[in-house]
């Protein structure tokens, strides 16, 4: 695992590679954005963002799997549900191409967090088409939280049903249905 810092001015943890590569995560609260009633039960909702802040696609590093990066992510996640409140959604979308591989990570990730009995992650797969447009845009992604998460119910019906919307609000098209 590597040696991870947070940098409070711009809210986001750090690390750095043996070989020259510097990543940044960053967990953005969207509990604000989303259904009041999320709120009425203290539930919190963060996207999980991840970057590689110098991505040489030359460095074999950035175009392989690498432990210690997982083991980092992993532990980051872990360590981001200390209430049973806390939710963690993560979105890979197609905009470069890679997010399949990103998708893949994430479920390894899951895979290795060292408690994985207490949490759950359910995936989610995102297909969208603005017919007017006829721009269409899919993602790969998934909600993670713990499994003694007391408000299950109500996380399916104000958010985990409603992502479709969110994404096509977040990226700027209206979903056709």
């Amino acid at each position: 695992m590597y040696k991870i810092a947070f940098d409070p001015y711009l809210g986001s943890y750090h690390f750095h590679t043996e070989n020259g590569l510097t990543y940044a995560c960053h967990f953005q609260d969207w509990t604000r954005e989303l259904s009041p009633v999320l709120g009425i039960y203290d539930i919190q909702v963060c996207e999980f963002d991840f970057t590689c802040q110098n991505p040489d696609t030359q460095n074999c590093e950035f175009n392989k799997y690498n432990k210690h990066i997982s083991a980092t992510i992993s532990q980051l996640i872990l360590n981001s549900f200390a209430s049973e409140l806390r939710v963690i959604t993560y979105v890979c979308d197609t905009s470069d191409g890679r997010h399949k591989i990103r998708h893949k990570l994430f479920k390894h990730w899951f895979k290795n967090l060292a408690e994985q009995e207490n949490y759950i992650r359910i995936p989610i797969e995102i297909d969208l088409k603005d017919e007017m447009s006829g721009f269409s845009a899919s993602a790969h992604g998934g909600v993670i939280t713990r499994k003694d998460f007391p408000h299950m119910e109500v996380l399916q019906k104000e958010f985990i049903d409603e992502i479709p919307n969110i994404f096509a609000q977040k990226i700027g098209i209206l979903q056709s249905s």
